[in-house]
């Protein structure tokens, strides 16, 4: 009996179902792969999350080396690092398995293998940076983590050592050619990862639907906007269950199809919340989805005026009862919804990381020229980061 599905979207190919990554090693055959860099983390493999992957990979008679250095956040000395393992090793293929930091050094690793200097050379910043001459190996992606949606983005965010801040590396050679969405591989997955993981998916769903990039005439479109609705459906109706009981593969599955969805849209635009949360990371070591999830209710409530329609559309999507409601009160039920979920998965909150009110200044001095912030539906500027981080501080 047939368990999985599979389906190609702007040249990607994703095997969906419980038990898809084993069919991995077909797929590798497929492309003509004879020995893959697997690229993971000590905790997946410790775990056992790397059986099966193994398993249908020798299946296939073919080799493979591991690759099992990632830390959250990785640092471009990872990326070289595994570059170097990749190039010596005379691999033709990359495998990412693991969660978002996986994910972004996989591509990393993968692209860099074909292309001359660091990383950091080809960072998306305000003074441009280098662009890609030739296409990376074969990549093949499996996710453990329902949240960032990097399985079929065409970015990498590679953590600059010397500078302390994140650098955004984006390019269609970065893009995957198969992905493996195997609800079983988030079995394991503690609750708070859960819970940050998949609040991070919904805002990412949420912020492709109301950047200021797609609220436009010229900017919307009916395939991102519906892709965006849908997952915040998806996750909205099991990110609890799945964080409550872990067991239930189909609220796993449900999360991870939201997650991924999500993901096809990033380049409709993200929003404050993403905007805001990366300064938490930098200086605070605040984990990504969390960071995010914090500040998301607050950049709601501030945007809605900009867009009152969608987030009266979002409220709909997450489940509301709006009968009744004006369009400003049904927008409002949006920002409701997503405390009332934050809040029943005993999500931190500000104050968890940074204890000191004076603080907020310098989240708000870098917060003010990230690009996320630039493209929510409302712009923050520097006194609206201000603003914001100090009612999420209250």
């Amino acid at each position: 009996m047939k368990t999985t599905n599979m389906i190609s979207i702007g040249g990607v190919k994703i095997v969906i179902g419980n038990n898809s990554c084993s069919e991995l090693g077909n797929e590798l055959l497929v492309k003509k792969c004879h020995k893959p860099l697997v690229v993971t983390d000590k905790g997946i493999e410790a775990c056992g999350l790397l059986e099966e992957i193994v398993k249908s990979i020798k299946k296939a008679n073919i080799d493979y080396v591991i690759y099992n250095d990632i830390p959250s956040d990785p640092p471009s000395a990872v990326v070289k690092q595994g570059t170097e393992l990749l190039v010596n090793e005379n691999c033709d293929s990359v495998i990412a398995v693991g969660g978002g930091s996986v994910m972004d050094a996989a591509k990393a690793i993968n692209i860099m293998s074909t292309n001359e200097g660091s990383i950091l050379d080809y960072d998306n910043s305000a003074k441009g940076g280098k662009k890609f001459q030739n296409d990376g190996k074969p990549l093949f992606s499996i996710p453990t983590t329902s949240g960032t949606g990097s399985e079929v983005t065409q970015y990498a965010v590679i953590t600059s050592e010397e500078e302390q801040r994140k650098a955004t590396i984006g390019d269609e050679r970065l893009t995957s050619k198969v992905v493996f969405l195997d609800p079983l591989m988030t079995i394991g997955l503690p609750a708070s990862i859960t819970a940050a993981t998949g609040i991070d998916a919904l805002a990412h769903a949420i912020e492709a639907y109301t950047s200021n990039r797609v609220i436009t005439a010229a900017g919307s479109t009916v395939f991102s906007d519906t892709l965006a609705i849908k997952a915040v459906e998806y996750i909205a109706k099991d990110l609890k269950k799945a964080y409550t009981c872990g067991m239930n593969v189909e609220a796993r599955k449900n999360v991870m199809l939201g997650s991924t969805l999500a993901g096809l849209i990033t380049q409709a635009g993200s929003g404050g919340g993403h905007g805001l949360g990366t300064p938490l990371g930098a200086h605070f070591h605040v984990p990504h989805g969390t960071s995010v999830g914090i500040m998301l209710p607050y950049v709601m409530e501030y945007s809605l005026d900009a867009c009152p329609e969608r987030y009266r559309n979002i409220a709909v999507a997450m489940g509301c009862n709006i009968e009744g409601l004006t369009l400003k009160e049904a927008a409002f039920e949006a920002v409701i919804a997503v405390r009332e979920l934050l809040t029943s998965m005993n999500f931190p909150i500000l104050k968890d990381y940074v204890e000191k009110e004076e603080d907020l200044e310098m989240l708000a001095q870098d917060a003010q020229y990230d690009k996320c912030c630039q493209l929510n539906a409302r712009i923050i500027d520097l006194e609206a980061a201000r603003l914001l981080y100090k009612r999420a501080w209250k």
